[in-house]
């Protein structure tokens, strides 16, 4: 891993060109009547001024806006809520079942156009929705390597909360949270580190070069974390695993995380926080034509 980290370290990203700030969104916002209330504090899930913004600057009306790792389906249904066609994939059958729901509620607001929800490994991406290549964007944010692991265990996170003289009851609704990312599985990226995550990684963005029209944008939201001590650069990952896949990088942007992470606390602590850790990366990567 240390010699698959310094090799990251040359991996270039452009200068950012933006830093976005939006207010914080839990429970999705003014979102919140449309999504489940099983989904509230679904901790994964991208702020909703943020994804409104990315369907906005990056589709048209009536265009197919593609999420490859759809999760909450924030994407997929705030692009059908702005009158675009969300489609989105998803590997755990609870999240499917909630998007059905926010869809069903969706469909009653002026100018929904509409959400296609489909359960699937996106490894598989050009088989599963066949029917709709070329989309027209994809906007989507990649599970973390290990991702689940460190998010699922609760009472873990409260007590390293306790270790660290904080209340738990302050960072963690340990009674409302009812989120979870299904049971361990190795087709669950979320759930797979080292090679394998990459392997897995990189073959899903084979599948979006696949499934995306010509001179498409792929947008990529990724966040970078603290690993083994050090500052683990995800961005880096996402940039080199898509160049392999002959995307192309066109644009670099910050968003400004609004609310403070148990982790940044717990990082701050220990002397350990970058500032880098304020933000995620918007990476917008280019299908070539040719």
């Amino acid at each position: 891993m240390t010699r698959y980290v310094e090799f990251l370290k040359s991996v270039k990203l452009p200068e950012p060109s933006d830093i976005l700030r939006f207010p914080e969104t839990r429970q999705f916002g003014r979102y919140r009547s449309i999504f489940p209330h099983e989904l509230w504090y679904f901790p994964a899930k991208m702020n909703t001024y943020l994804a409104r913004y990315l369907v906005l600057r990056y589709s048209k009306p009536d265009e197919k806006v593609l999420d490859p790792f759809a999760g909450a389906f924030t994407i997929p249904i705030i692009a059908g809520l702005e009158g675009r066609i969300g489609i989105g994939v998803e590997i755990v059958p609870d999240f499917c079942m909630y998007a059905g729901v926010a869809k069903d509620r969706a469909r009653k607001t002026l100018g929904f156009k509409d959400t296609l929800i489909y359960l699937g490994d996106s490894r598989q991406l050009s088989t599963i929705i066949k029917e709709h290549i070329p989309v027209d964007v994809i906007i989507t944010s990649p599970p973390y390597e290990g991702q689940v692991d460190d998010k699922r265990d609760l009472e873990r996170d409260a007590a390293r909360l306790r270790v660290m003289g904080y209340d738990p009851k302050e960072y963690i609704r340990l009674t409302q949270a009812k989120w979870h990312y299904g049971e361990r599985s190795s087709r669950n990226l979320g759930w797979i580190t080292g090679r394998n995550y990459r392997k897995g990684m990189r073959k899903v963005m084979s599948e979006m070069w696949k499934v995306l029209k010509d001179d498409g944008l792929a947008v990529i939201v990724i966040k970078n974390s603290i690993r083994g001590g050090e500052l683990y650069r995800n961005d880096l990952l996402m940039a080199y695993l898509m160049k392999l896949s002959k995307f192309e990088i066109v644009d670099h942007i910050l968003f400004e995380i609004p609310s403070t992470s148990i982790w940044r606390h717990i990082w701050e602590k220990r002397g350990l926080f970058s500032v880098d850790l304020k933000y995620e990366h918007i990476l917008v990567f280019k299908k070539k034509s040719g």
